[in-house]
């Protein structure tokens, strides 16, 4: 993406006035919005994909730009020094940032947060619950975060049970969750915010296992499994999942060991 794309963006969010993370009254659930909204996310998957997913679930019409790291750093801490990719710019002047601020803000225009404090309370359980196994997944996959150190050390973790065995602790609360709670989705028969989240981990984690010659996180894990392709098949995101945005990287490749179906480890990751 070339120098327009960042200096559009850059007059937008400076015209923008508030950069607040906290969320406005939401819009009557279940309307369609085609208000000029714009979400500015790093040219990955990453924690951009369960907001993207949701927008295209409820046919929320988004502009989105993409920036690459060394375009977008030094305008991001110069509007906001806690502000983090991505951000939303919604047509009220009011700027959301980080991934869990705007999936929340979105669910709640979308009517997607719950339908009462219990339902609420369990779509955050869940949600930060993933967001410890996206943690995990980036430390072992992430070389500039130190904690796999070198591309032996990844490697070995990947090949050997060190990894999977703390991953699969999540997979297998998962399924027992639906076990338990007998809905299609996790909270509901419909989708909820939670479901975009856990759904991306699960797909992330086919390609990660598959390269890593692991079986798959779905393997022996029926209610995970029938979740997993129920998602899969909502006809709402069949867009997605024909659009180039499904397609981009997990993560910035040049920081990672592992960054999506047969990426290999950046060249600049410590070798071991």
């Amino acid at each position: 993406f070339g120098s327009s794309d960042v200096l559009q963006v850059d007059e937008r969010v400076n015209t923008m006035g508030s950069t607040s993370c906290q969320c406005q009254k939401p819009r009557p659930s279940g309307l369609e919005s085609s208000l000029p909204a714009e979400m500015v996310t790093w040219n990955v998957r990453g924690r951009a994909a369960p907001c993207r997913m949701i927008c295209a679930y409820a046919n929320f019409k988004v502009k989105e730009t993409h920036y690459a790291w060394d375009k977008a750093e030094n305008f991001i801490l110069q509007e906001d020094p806690s502000m983090n990719l991505p951000i939303l710019l919604d047509d009220k002047g009011q700027v959301q940032c980080r991934s869990n601020a705007v999936l929340f803000h979105l669910a709640q225009i979308f009517g997607m947060n719950g339908v009462d404090a219990d339902q609420q309370t369990q779509i955050e359980m869940l949600l930060f619950d993933c967001n410890d196994l996206r943690n995990l997944f980036m430390d072992q996959t992430m070389w500039t975060r130190k904690v796999t150190q070198t591309v032996k050390e990844f490697e070995a973790k990947c090949k050997g049970d060190g990894y999977w065995v703390a991953a699969n602790s999540f997979f297998n609360k998962q399924d027992k969750w639906l076990h338990l709670h007998g809905c299609d989705f996790f909270v509901a028969d419909i989708p909820k915010a939670c479901d975009f989240c856990i759904w991306e981990m699960l797909d992330v984690h086919e390609a990660f296992a598959a390269d890593c010659g692991k079986p798959s996180p779905l393997y022996r894990r029926p209610h995970l499994n029938s979740f997993f392709h129920r998602f899969r098949d909502l006809s709402k995101l069949q867009e997605y999942f024909a659009s180039a945005a499904y397609r981009l990287p997990t993560l910035i490749p040049r920081f990672t060991f592992w960054s999506g179906c047969g990426s290999k480890p950046a060249a600049d990751a410590p070798r071991g």
